[in-house]
């Protein structure tokens, strides 16, 4: 184990000059002051948790979970909540031994750190999706597997031509995004919720929606939405579409949802037309697209508004 790798303490499991002595010798140490051994999810025993993921991502470390007897129920949520993604997973989550009195000295911990096998990587529970099915899709969090089938079948075509986004530069992006989503779904209503479309028939992910809500005000928020070229024009749009904006209506309780076009993409506008969106008007010069700024048709829809048929 790399001695940079923090070490993920919940209180309780090692007295605090133990906890001092390791800081003093070089170890990192983050005291996860809020985790308490209680089921998960539950929101409030996962911020610590969340927020030291947050603090590490980028820098390249694998943190190690030192738990106590009565936290292994929660390993591998705990485990999932400390990685920073898919393709960097905490280190094994790490049994202290009974009894406070073994952990009295630094060594007492530094030597199952340096051994096997805590150097390989934790097994992770991830948090369930919510889905939302319509009569040929699933809205959910797509599979490692449905996720690279769907980057290969957007790479390259013009989808991003009426997107902000510009694409993703390689596979570990999208499933980088997919991390991301299973632990908004886990935080709750005022995160993103983001969704891969899913065709029933094929299993194959075939595009992505997202419900945003405000900072200041989830139940006000705006949607996105991308679908791959070959399944155009066969009205997948419309349904999945539809189905994510009657779920952010009754679901996140919304009681406004907006969304934005480039001025001159006619198709989309015509889908939010058709189910109920309103009209607002030209934002403009609202958007820089690959060096150039765009011009934006907004439009909004309230509850009662959502047309269908």
């Amino acid at each position: 184990m790399s001695r940079a790798a923090p070490l993920l303490v919940p209180p309780g499991v090692l007295p605090a000059r133990v906890i001092d002595a390791l800081a003093a010798d070089g170890q990192p140490v983050v005291r996860t002051g809020e985790l308490a051994p209680a089921p998960l999810p539950a929101n409030e025993r996962l911020r610590a948790v969340d927020a030291v993921a947050e603090a590490l991502d980028g820098q390249g470390l694998s943190p190690v979970l030192l738990l106590s007897p009565g936290c292994m129920p929660l390993a591998q949520d705990l485990a999932f909540w400390a990685s920073r993604d898919a393709s960097h997973p905490a280190r094994m989550v790490m049994r202290a031994p009974d009894g406070a009195a073994e952990l009295e000295r630094p060594g007492a911990v530094r030597g199952p750190l340096e051994r096997e096998p805590w150097s390989e990587p934790a097994a992770l529970r991830e948090p369930e999706p919510v889905t939302i099915e319509t009569e040929r899709l699933l809205l959910t969090v797509g599979t490692p597997g449905q996720i690279e089938g769907y980057y290969h079948a957007i790479v390259g075509t013009s989808m991003f031509d009426n997107l902000l986004w510009d694409g993703p530069s390689s596979v570990s992006d999208l499933l980088s995004w997919r991390w991301r989503s299973l632990r908004n779904f886990a935080k709750g209503a005022a995160c993103d919720a983001n969704f891969g479309i899913i065709e029933k028939a094929s299993g194959r992910q075939i595009g992505g929606c997202s419900w945003r809500p405000k900072p200041t005000d989830p139940a006000l928020g705006d949607i996105g939405y991308a679908l791959a070229p070959a399944f155009h024009r066969r009205g997948y749009g419309c349904e999945a579409i539809g189905a994510l904006v009657d779920w952010a209506l009754s679901e996140r309780r919304a009681v406004r949802v907006e969304a934005t076009v480039f001025v001159g993409n006619a198709a989309s506008r015509g889908l939010l037309e058709k189910l109920g969106f309103g009209f607002e008007g030209v934002a403009r010069a609202r958007v820089s697209k690959r060096g150039r700024r765009i011009d934006e048709w907004c439009f909004s829809l309230l509850p009662g508004e959502r047309r269908r048929g």
